[in-house]
């Protein structure tokens, strides 16, 4: 396995650093920054004596840790008071995995519990504009023509000139909206033959060979050249709208997504390859101020969804549950979840034939369902998996689900990086001792979330020291991997900066087998 030198490099000098500025700090071991070869990582699992943690032995000695550091030279202190979490097993493996296609027969499984009988209309139509989406297109330009001035002074150009040719380049694309115009229709109408989707995964070169005029596949063809795509929504006839979608990308991870609404269909699901956890805030109540947080736009119109959610958190997992098994995701179960009111943003035309973004809010049940091996759990993190020296920018990002559940049961679901469990490397991996762990982190939290300057300062909070599953691969590898056991410490790390303060979630985590810190950014 190669190694990142400019990472290894960027860590020996920071811990240099700390050293020499703090001087009171030893130094972590070496193979905590650099040593990360996969060949060596088996060799650890496969090791034989009775110095690392047993985890039947071990398990019940350790039930909290506090801890208080406070790294003046790197700008970081850190407050430990977490409840230590050890799965009750007797082994903890290692495992080969690899990134899973989207398969006919799961969007066939998800499709019956989801849609019923329901019939499907092609999804890429919603991509085709109405008269009154081009019209305000149009008035949009000809505002942009009529303030547009040069007076010699303006620093939107650099010349008369400079603005007569964008005022030209832009009369071209109102030409253009004009003939688009004529034939564009009305009001949005589903052609209940030409319309109706086939319900099968498709190859996104051959729906773009097979209609290069059409606009959506001519875009998915240049996000997705080698994927496949299935792409069905309903018609709201039954006072409801879903919508499924599910795309297998070797340059952006494979996902399934499915929404429910009855106001209308969102837009753009298409797009996303992670899950977004951000436009939400937690609880049933909130308040005007709160919305705004959470994606509100004061210039559109305001509009809370009023599907109903009082059932209990634990009738919602119920439902989750069952769902889950009925699909054969059985080994997932739920790691996580509450109750939110999130900000989404939806497409009226779909039920009164106009064009027109609004603001929308649905209260619901999140619940993040992570799988399980022999009933550990793989653990989520903030982290996704990037590659750049590549035709494209790619991504693996961590297998998740997330439900969203109401009193009128699931509207919300998306699969994100499915896994197949390839191979068993070690059926019982030899692991650190808990105290070497303490010690890593100890040692590496500062260095690990050292701020940049002077005006900077980073305070961390840790509640929760999990061992679990996590996922590692190659520094150059999108597809392949290994589940490993790992100590993941969970909290919150906020950079205070010039009065502004930033929080995520990644604290650390450190291979249980081999010690080394996982940068969740690396994959490694």
């Amino acid at each position: 396995m190669k190694i990142n030198k400019i990472r290894v490099l960027s860590l020996i000098a920071c811990f240099s650093m700390s050293v020499a500025m703090a001087g009171c700090q030893e130094s972590p071991e070496e193979s905590v920054v650099v040593n990360k070869d996969m060949d060596n990582l088996i060799e650890e699992a496969t090791k034989e004596d009775d110095e690392g943690f047993d985890l039947e032995e071990d398990a019940g000695k350790y039930n909290t840790y506090k801890k208080e550091i406070n790294n003046e030279a790197l700008g970081v202190h850190v407050s430990v008071d977490a409840k230590v979490d050890i799965p009750q097993t007797d082994k903890l493996s290692m495992y080969r995995v690899e990134q899973k296609p989207i398969s006919q027969e799961l969007m066939d499984a998800i499709r019956k519990e989801l849609i019923g009988d329901e019939v499907l209309y092609q999804g890429r139509k919603l991509g085709e504009p109405l008269k009154s989406e081009i019209e305000a297109r149009i008035a949009h330009y000809r505002e942009e023509i009529a303030n547009m001035k040069w007076d010699g002074s303006s620093g939107s150009f650099t010349s008369k000139e400079d603005a007569d040719s964008r005022k030209r380049d832009i009369q071209e694309k109102i030409n253009e909206l004009e003939e688009e115009y004529k034939v564009a229709p009305e009001k949005f109408v589903w052609d209940k033959e030409k319309d109706v989707y086939d319900e099968k995964i498709r190859k996104v070169a051959d729906l773009y060979n097979s209609d290069k005029k059409d606009g959506t596949w001519e875009w998915m063809y240049e996000c997705n050249p080698k994927g496949d795509v299935y792409y069905g929504v309903t018609d709201g006839s039954n006072g409801s709208y879903s919508m499924l979608y599910a795309h297998t990308n070797p340059y952006y991870s494979n996902v399934i997504r499915y929404r429910k609404c009855a106001y209308g269909l969102m837009t753009d699901i298409s797009q996303w390859s992670e899950l977004d956890k951000v436009d939400r805030c937690k609880g049933r109540e909130i308040k005007t101020e709160e919305m705004k947080g959470v994606g509100f736009d004061e210039t559109r119109e305001k509009v809370i969804l009023d599907e109903k959610t009082t059932i209990s958190k634990d009738e919602a997992i119920k439902i989750a549950d069952e769902f889950m098994n009925n699909v054969g995701l059985g080994e997932f179960k739920c790691y996580e979840g509450d109750i939110y009111t999130e900000h989404e943003t939806m497409d009226e035309f779909c039920n009164n034939g106009l064009y027109t973004d609004v603001t929308t809010f649905r209260t619901c049940y999140i619940l993040t369902y992570m799988r399980t091996v022999n009933g550990v759990f793989v653990n989520p993190s903030d982290g996704s998996k990037h590659l750049e020296d590549v035709p494209y920018k790619t991504t693996w990002p961590v297998e998740e689900i997330e439900i969203r559940i109401t009193d009128d049961g699931i509207v919300g679901f998306d699969y994100v990086a499915p896994l197949t469990v390839t191979e068993v490397l070690v059926d019982n991996a030899h692991m650190k001792p808990y105290e070497e762990i303490i010690g890593t982190f100890e040692d590496m939290i500062a260095i690990k979330h050292a701020v940049e300057s002077e005006d900077e300062k980073r305070e961390i909070t840790v509640d929760r020291v999990t061992l679990s599953y996590a996922r590692i691969c190659e520094e150059d590898s999108l597809t392949n991997g290994l589940l490993v056991p790992v100590w993941d410490f969970q909290g919150k790390s906020k950079l205070i900066k010039y009065g502004n303060s930033y929080t995520h979630n990644d604290v650390m985590t450190i291979n249980a087998i081999d010690g080394t810190v996982i940068d969740r950014s690396l994959g490694y």
